[in-house]
Order: structure tokens, then C-alpha cells, then sequence
């Protein structure tokens, strides 16, 4: 059940900002029944909000390492006749050669030593981009890396070992090329924990997904039709697809209770007097039975999900095969190139929101959110792709009456579809009444003049080492216009959005600091103490505007004439210059 938007006898939504609702369509609910925040953005939202977090900055980059997991896959130069395997009966001698061996051949997939490096740097460039980026488009590479290892070994299964050891070193290579990034890294991730009680309801994924999943069945149907020897296959992909993700979640629930931090989680969840009104008792069995339930009674999701994905899979083992058959393996050229490159896409798109379904990260959250965010996230993107394909590899392969009807249907379905951005974009942009522009704080002119006034004197007249104090961010206020000073001068402040610095740090030590220093900066009666403040962080300039008179004491923000010069002042903006 997806709460409504509010009253309204329009059919055209009038409420502040209602389309923020298409990220938030999912609901999760503790077992309690308390209703649970889930994230699940899609980069139209992303755009349309304008919030530059990595999710959004990375996507060029994922779509170009998507576009270099093609060209890997299409490279052309055939290794069938390669060797070069260890012949020593030495164990360590073996794996030198395989390990050698293996970069041999990534080095030649990706067009050589310097096209190797590229991979990386690219390939790579994802973890500090946006972390949860990394792995999964390193599998997007790595499955077409496999793929384009067939053409040497029949049958497909010979390709899996050297494929995992050549993304392996890509992988490796990548991270050390970022390693000064990794120097300092921190996170907020503390381990997976199992999804016991939120499977996701499939009216809910069908809304967020919908048009994708139509064009992904039919491409599937197709694909059934042209490809010889899938159905061998999906007699052990379907159960492998269904039974591996509960056996996934089974093994990281047991993993958590042999972990003492981990078995004190579940041990917390068990005791809390309104899970105990659910499950009975504080027993772990009790917990599980009370999951297993949940997913008996809503296992729809997890089943078109597994479905797809097992259906995925043997469709591709059966264009393997079937290419092995045919002496194709060892071509130059495959001719079902790109139907392979969108099944590795569909078996990680689909891939990622089934595994969701059973396990998160455990972060600053402690729910599923973000999980669930940044893996629909990248599905969207994948299941985009493969649909766009779908659209002209149904029209090319459909007689003429099945064509026209699915021209007609996706046509629909696009058109319904863009109803959210058409209507979204119109209240974002106040219905395009002001005059368009690519001036990003040119709003600020004419509703903040004082503030606008001062970020011109500010870029204008700061030194390049400057740092200016403001106030920091404060709960989702941060979304609205807190941090603004530091943000469209780019001069550093003491504290931004401290929510997002835990997020990020994954603590909240420093920002904790922090915030107690700047409240006695602002706030204090005592020059002396203010001063001590001020000298200890390096201030240059003491930021005084709207946000920070109505956050902080009259008598605290006085003393600042006592102490300090004012050096830019209009409206109800003050600059002082701390020395």
C-alpha cells in the first residue's frame, strides 16, 4: 500500500514538491508495523532535485565502463590457439603461470598493456566515485570478459576460472592505482546483515520498474524463440536462482550470530518488548519463524525476480552452447554479440534488486534503505539499457501484426511513463515563469540579496586559504539552504550537513567536535572565549545573516562588533574579518 499524496480535486498534483513521493514508493515495516523510510531513486528524480551526490556524478563514468564491458566483449582478436599454462609439477610454479596466463589474456581482451591500464583506471575510478559502484560494474566487465574467453575455451565452463582471475587482477590493479584514496577512506558500512520480514510487494517494484520488466519479458520470449539448448540449462539456473538467495541470507544470519557484535544485534531485535508482542518469545527461532512467515505470505517479488534472473541465465548458457556447437567459439566475429552483452546486463540488473530482497549493508541506517537506494539505482540504469534494446530488437524480429501491436503497447506504456517528468519538471521550473537561465544562484538575487551580495564580495576578496564560519546543517533544513555560504564560494567551513558527515566518515567523532564549538562561537557572551574558538580552527571570516540570527542568541552575535571589523555589510548580512 503506497500512502496517498493528499486530498486534492485535481488531477494534476498541487502540493510542495509531491513529486519527491516517486522516490519513496517502496515501504518497509518493522515487525511491529512501524512503517520503515526506503529510498529508491531513479536518475530522472536525481536530476530533477539537482542533489550532486556520487550516485548522480558517477553516472558518466558507469555508462562509460558499460560501454568498455562492450567493446571488450566485441574485440575481435582471437587467442583460440593460445597455451602458455605452467608445465612445471610444482604447485606455486602453476600458479605463477596461470596468474601470468591470466594477464596475458586480460591484457590482450582489452587491447593490450596500455588498453589494460585504461580498464583500470576507469574500472577503478568507480570505488572513489561511488563505491557501490565498483563491484557491481566490475561484474558487468568481468561476465563480458568470460564471455569473450569462450571463443578459445569450449566448453563455457573453462572460461570461469581464468575469467575470475583476470578481473581479479583488473580489480587489483584498479585499487592501486586509487590508493591514496583508500589511504584515508572511511565508511560508514559495518558488514551485511540478513533482510528477515521486508520482502518487497510487487505492486510496489511494478511501479518503480514497470515499463522495463514488460520489454525485459519480451525480449526474453524472443530470445527463447532464436536461441537452441536453453531449456537444458534452466533446470538447474531456476533453482540455483530461487534456493541461492535464501541460502545466501541463511549463511550471513548465521555469520551475524557467530559475530558477538553481531549476535548482540539480533539479541536486541529479539528483546525489544514489541517484537516480543509479535514473535511470542525471545527465541532466534521464534525470529525465523516469524520471517519465513512474511515471505510465505508476500513471496511474489522474490519469485518474478528469481524467475527472470534463472530465465536470464539459461538463456545465456544456451547461446554459449550453441555457439560452441557451431565452431563459433573461436570466430573473430559473434554474431550474437549484443543479445549476449544485454543478457550480462539483465543477469545484474535483475541480480541486484533480488539481492536486496534477502541482504543489506548494515550502515548508519540500520534498515535496508540505502541498500535498496543505491542498488535500484544501478538497476534502473542496467534495465534501461537492456529495454531500449528490446525496443528495436522486437521490431526487427516480430511479424508484422505482433510488431505493430508491441509499437502500439510501448508506446502506451512510454506515454504513461512520462507523465511523472512532464508534470514533475513543470512544478520544479514554478511552471516556467521565470526566465531561463544556467545560473545556478541567480534566484538568490532577487529572494536573499543580502546573501547573494556577500557571496560576490566573498569570491571577489577572499584569499585562496580562507575559512569562513557559517552555520551548519541542521536535519533534512541542509536540503533547503543551510551551508549555503561555503557552498557557492567554495571557501571551507567548520561543518556543512553533519548527518551527511556521518554518513560519509561513518562516525560521527569530529563533526561532534564541531558542532559544540561552533554553538559557543556564535552563542557565547565571552570575547575571550569566542576568540580562543576562533584561533583554534583558523577562521577568517564570521559569517552573520538570516539563518544565523534566527538560530543563535542576539547578546552571543553581538559581541562580534567588540572583537572583530566588519568588512562587508548590506541588509541583513554581516562579514567579520577575524585576524
Amino acid at each position: 500500500k503506497i500512502p496517498p499524496t493528499g486530498p486534492g480535486d485535481s488531477w494534476i498534483p498541487d502540493r510542495f514538491i509531491w513529486w519527491w513521493r516517486g522516490s519513496r514508493v517502496l515501504t518497509d515495516y518493522n515487525l511491529a508495523g512501524r512503517e520503515q523510510e526506503v529510498i529508491d531513486e531513479f536518475p530522472l528524480f536525481s536530476f530533477l532535485l539537482g542533489d550532486v551526490h556520487p550516485h548522480v556524478l558517477a553516472l558518466p563514468f558507469v555508462l562509460l565502463v558499460t560501454a568498455l564491458a562492450l567493446n571488450l566483449l566485441a574485440n575481435p582478436v582471437s587467442i583460440a590457439n593460445r597455451t602458455g599454462e605452467a608445465t612445471s609439477d610444482n604447485l606455486f610454479d602453476k600458479l605463477v603461470g596461470s596468474v601470468r596466463q591470466s594477464w596475458q589474456t586480460i591484457s590482450t581482451a582489452t587491447g593490450g598493456r596500455i588498453g589494460f591500464i585504461l580498464y583500470a583506471i576507469f574500472v577503478g575510478s568507480l570505488s572513489f566515485l561511488n563505491t557501490w559502484d565498483f563491484p557491481i560494474y566490475l561484474s558487468v566487465v568481468g561476465l563480458a570478459f568470460i564471455i569473450w574467453l569462450t571463443r578459445r575455451s569450449s566448453p563455457w565452463q573453462a572460461a570461469l576460472l581464468p575469467g575470475i582471475i583476470g578481473m581479479a587482477t583488473l580489480a587489483v590493479t584498479g585499487i592501486i592505482l586509487y590508493l591514496p584514496f583508500y589511504a584515508t577512506f572511511q565508511s560508514q558500512a559495518k558488514g551485511l546483515l540478513p533482510n528477515l520480514w521486508n520482502p518487497t510487494r510487487l505492486p510496489q517494484f511494478f511501479v518503480f520498474y514497470g515499463p522495463f520488466l514488460v520489454a525485459i519479458v519480451v525480449l526474453m520470449l524472443l530470445l527463447s524463440i532464436r536461441t537452441q539448448g536453453w531449456r537444458k540449462s534452466i533446470g538447474w539456473t531456476l533453482p540455483l536462482t530461487i534456493f541461492g538467495p535464501l541460502l545466501l541470507m541463511l549463511v550471513v544470519f548465521s555469520t551475524v550470530l557467530i559475530n558477538p557484535a553481531g549476535r548482540g544485534y539480533i539479541e536486541g531485535i529479539i528483546n525489544n518488548p514489541d517484537v516480543q508482542a509479535v514473535i511470542g518469545q525471545a527465541s532466534i527461532g521464534a525470529l525465523l519463524q516469524e520471517s519465513l512467515w512474511r515471505r510465505l505470505l508476500n513471496p511474489w517479488t522474490f519469485l518474478f525476480l528469481s524467475g527472470l534472473l534463472g530465465w536470464a541465465a539459461a538463456l545465456a548458457i544456451g547461446l554459449l552452447d550453441s555457439a560452441a556447437n557451431h565452431n563459433e567459439s573461436t570466430s573473430t566475429y559473434d554474431s550474437r554479440l549484443v543479445e549476449k552483452f544485454v543478457l550480462i546486463l539483465l543477469l545484474v540488473g535483475l541480480g541486484l534488486p533480488l539481492a536486496v530482497e534477502f541482504i543489506y549493508l548494515r550502515d548508519n541506517f540500520g534498515i535496508r534503505m540505502n541498500t535498496i537506494f543505491k542498488f535500484y539505482f544501478q538497476a534502473w540504469v542496467l534495465l534501461a539499457l537492456a529495454s531500449a534494446f528490446t525496443v528495436y530488437y522486437a521490431s526487427i524480429n516480430l511479424p508484422r501484426l505482433p510488431r505493430l501491436a508491441w509499437q502500439i503497447g510501448m508506446l502506451l506504456l512510454v506515454a504513461g511513463a512520462m507523465i511523472y517528468p512532464i508534470l514533475a519538471i513543470t512544478n520544479k521550473a514554478d511552471n516556467f515563469q521565470d526566465e531561463p537561465t544556467l545560473n545556478g544562484i541567480a534566484w538568490i538575487s532577487s529572494q536573499r540579496p543580502g546573501d547573494y551580495a556577500a557571496i560576490k564580495w566573498l569570491r571577489e576578496n577572499a584569499p585562496d586559504n580562507a575559512v569562513i564560519l557559517e552555520a551548519p546543517g541542521s536535519g533534512y533544513a541542509a536540503y533547503q539552504y543551510t551551508g549555503r555560504i561555503s557552498a557557492l564560494t567554495g571557501i571551507p567551513t567548520l561543518l556543512g550537513w553533519g548527518g551527511h558527515q556521518s554518513q560519509w566518515r561513518g562516525n560521527y567523532d569530529e563533526p561532534g567536535r564541531r558542532e559544540p564549538d561552533i554553538d559557543a562561537i556564535y552563542n557565547t557572551t565571552d570575547p575571550v572565549q569566542a576568540q580562543q574558538l576562533l584561533k583554534k580552527y583558523g577562521v577568517n571570516y564570521v559569517y552573520v545573516g538570516a539563518l544565523e540570527r534566527e538560530r543563535y542568541s542576539p547578546s552571543g552575535l553581538n559581541k562580534f562588533d567588540q572583537i572583530m571589523p566588519v568588512v562587508f555589510q548590506q541588509d541583513d548580512v554581516i562579514i567579520y574579518q577575524f585576524q
